[in-house]
């Protein structure tokens, strides 16, 4: 509902700093339909998908679903678990459709400094190939002062950039089934298609619940 999506890009505004148009917003079940249709629209034979490890099994097991082959970003625990944005451009090859980033991460709690994200971003300018999905459903579990860098503030990955975010974590909705993705407006039709053939919808109530 149009509601809904307004109010999450309220919300955007409001904790990112950035402005997405409710168009660009997909309301859906959960924060693993976005990681699903994405890794499904760039996973396939012969491609290659970047993914955090250690990290959240589903990348995995969705990127092996796809026919991709999973390159596993190492996070290293001696920082914290985060990465290194040198040795992640490394492993960019011709063959790279998909870079999945997760900060702050599951199951590891790491969290990616802004300097790192900064160096990632750059480099990634000299990749225009790539996609990126940013799976950010914690951002807003942070602490000793440490704030949230959204890769969407980074306006240079904006027009190949999907945002995974929802209610689960944050407002502890994990029952509702109620997540959200942010799509570059070229993305967002074949995304709706997606969704309109495997869920239909996420039912009213629960988006009325986002709402409040």
């Amino acid at each position: 509902i149009l509601e809904c999506r307004e109010a999450v890009a309220a919300d955007i505004a409001n904790n990112r700093g950035v402005e997405v148009e409710p168009d660009q917003i997909m309301i859906v079940p959960g924060g693993k339909v976005t990681m699903f249709f994405s890794i499904l629209m760039f996973g396939e034979p012969g491609a290659e998908i970047i993914y955090p490890n250690p990290g959240f099994p589903i990348y995995e097991s969705v990127i092996k679903f796809s026919g991709a082959k999973p390159v596993p970003m190492v996070l290293h625990e001696k920082n914290n678990f985060s990465f290194s944005a040198e040795e992640v451009l490394g492993l960019i090859t011709p063959r790279t459709r998909l870079l999945i980033i997760n900060s702050p991460a599951n199951p590891t709690g790491g969290y990616v400094e802004p300097e790192e994200l900064e160096r990632l971003a750059a480099g990634l300018e000299e990749n225009p190939q790539v996609m990126v999905m940013s799976d950010e459903i914690y951002a807003r579990m942070l602490y000793d002062e440490r704030r949230h860098v959204s890769l969407l503030e980074f306006e240079n990955l904006r027009d190949r950039l999907i945002l995974l975010d929802g209610w689960s974590k944050t407002y502890a909705m994990t029952g509702w089934r109620l997540g959200y993705g942010v799509w570059p407006i070229d993305l967002i039709e074949p995304a709706a298609r997606l969704s309109i053939n495997c869920h239909s919808c996420v039912n009213a109530p629960a988006q009325y619940a986002g709402v409040a």
